[in-house]
């Protein structure tokens, strides 16, 4: 059971300070990590990063995009979209359909969950920082930011 549940409507506040809570301190924004890295950060915990979204993208409804199909790489494009990491794991043969790629990212975009699988997506992680993709697919791996919480 929740101490304090969302209830989408207004009301008064539940806080309890006597209670633990965690406290957002500060943040960590990292530049041009390795898959290993990034891998080692959404282990401990959710990670925000841009991407550079392109028309292909918000087409998407399941499986693992590729750099095939978004074309979104190139070092000269800028970032226009923020989302979650929360995951990461291996795909099987099904889960491409037009390119193969052995690992991805699970992540969670602010379209809804109408968009995509309820809400998530998945993204190609093979190949970066190779010079076809200096900052991986979309350029996932080259802003990637966490909070530093403490709990109180």
């Amino acid at each position: 059971m929740m101490d304090y549940p969302f209830t989408g409507r207004q009301g008064e506040c539940l806080y309890d300070e006597s209670k633990p809570a965690f406290k957002n301190t500060d943040m960590v924004q990292e530049r041009y990590v390795s898959n290993e890295k990034l891998k080692s950060m959404v282990a401990r915990q959710p990670v925000t990063t841009g991407l550079v979204v392109t028309s292909n993208f918000r087409l998407y409804k399941s499986g693992v995009m590729t750099e095939e199909l978004l074309q979104c790489s190139d070092a000269k494009k800028e970032i226009n979209h923020s989302v979650t990491l929360i995951g990461y794991g291996k795909t099987d043969k099904t889960d491409v359909a037009s390119a193969f790629c052995s690992e991805y990212w699970l992540a969670r975009s602010n379209f809804g969950a109408t968009w995509g699988e309820q809400g998530l997506f998945k993204l190609c992680m093979d190949g970066a920082g190779k010079s076809r993709l200096p900052y991986g697919i979309c350029h996932v791996n080259r802003f990637p930011a966490y909070p530093t919480l403490l709990l109180d």
